[in-house]
Formats: C-alpha cells, structure tokens, sequence
C-alpha cells in the first residue's frame, strides 16, 4: 500500500515532533525540601483584592510558595510537614512540583488554637458542605456545641467582618469552630 507524500510528511512531523519532546538528558530532576506550617494564613480586609488563606511552605532555598500549587499533596489543617518535593513538567515559564516524599507529618496537640481576626464575610468564606460539616474557605471544620455555624454561614456574603476561632481536635475533620464574633 503506498502512502502519499502529504500523510508521509505529517507523519513525519508528528514523529519529529514527539522524539524532540523526549529528553535523553541523565541529569535527574531538581529536588527542594519545604516545611510547611501546622495553620493556613489568612490574607484578607485590605491585605488582597479577593481575602484568601493558604498555607506558605518555605522552600530550603529560602523562597516561599503556596501548597495548594503542590502536586501530589493532601495538607491536612493543623498538621506540620517537611517535604521532599520534585521538579516535573519544566516549561519556559518554571516547572511544576510533586510531593516526592513526606519526610514528617506532626499533628498539633489536641486543644490547640487557631485566631483569624477581621475575616471578611465573602460568598466563599464560610460554607455549608454537608450535614454538620462547614468550611472555612476550602478548610472543613465541624461546629462546637453552642456555636452557630448555620447563622455564620447565613451571613458570609454580607462583606462585614468577623473574628474565628478553632480547636485542633484531630479526625477526618480535624478543625473545630468554637467562637466567632
């Protein structure tokens, strides 16, 4: 069967284009090791444009990203890491990082407190996810007896301001909220 010289030249390309892609370099992928920290930080009431909390890693280099760029990587609030982390998908732009190995995880004790004061009250700041189980942007938290998550979430996109604050009490849902103002 001949094929014609037009399918014979993109095939060609194609193959060109594709072996190019391959890298036969030995040299192994730039590694970095990051501690990040056991509580998100929240930006917010004139710090950002849009009030966010994310959880800065440092980078042994002495540079600070977010974890939620991280590849591979479950933070769980209220845990501390240590990170091996690895360089992949390396463009012109700079290269994303995957979780190469978790060096060390280390819960906080149960009992301890996290304060995030003058908190904007945005469409995304405090959200009902399922029965009994709130979020605090992308953060789960369940509800303190006594506490009224229902009337907080009521009014989170009321843009007024508000103090939280939660209790490391470990689980699948390791947060929990037992004060705002």
């Amino acid at each position: 069967m001949k094929i014609n010289n037009g399918i014979r030249s993109l095939l060609l390309a194609l193959m060109t284009l594709y072996l190019s892609g391959c890298n036969d370099s030995t040299d192994p992928p730039k590694e970095y090791i990051m501690s990040v920290p056991s509580s998100p930080v929240y930006y917010g009431s004139g710090l950002a444009f849009t009030p966010v909390i994310g959880v800065p890693g440092q980078l042994q280099n002495g540079n600070t990203i977010f974890v939620h760029g991280i590849f591979d990587f479950d933070y769980k609030f209220g845990t501390s890491y240590e990170l091996r982390l690895v360089e992949f998908d390396v463009t012109s732009e700079g290269a994303s990082l995957r979780v190469a190995e978790i060096i060390s995880a280390v819960s906080d004790p149960i009992g301890t407190r996290y304060v995030y004061s003058d908190v904007e009250l945005t469409r995304t700041s405090f959200t009902d996810e399922s029965d009994e189980v709130y979020a605090f942007h992308r953060y789960e938290f369940l509800c303190a007896e006594g506490v009224d998550c229902d009337s907080l979430v009521a009014i989170a996109d009321s843009g007024g301001l508000v103090e939280v604050e939660f209790e490391y009490t470990g689980g699948d849902v390791p947060i929990t909220l037992v004060r705002w103002n």
